[in-house]
């Protein structure tokens, strides 16, 4: 196998950070969105009941 130049190596690494980053970011907002809507939804259950 060649050896890569090290910006080569950074360049794929920040990349690939960047992908995971992405990903995590991804899956906490869809996350944090699901939570948030099963709250309101429960509030409005309550809303529904109470009045």
């Amino acid at each position: 196998m060649a050896e890569l130049p090290a910006t080569v190596l950074h360049g794929t690494a920040m990349w690939l950070l960047l992908v995971a980053w992405s990903a995590a970011l991804a899956a906490l907002t869809a996350w944090s969105a699901r939570r948030r809507r099963t709250r309101r939804a429960a509030a409005a259950r309550r809303e529904r009941l109470g009045g």
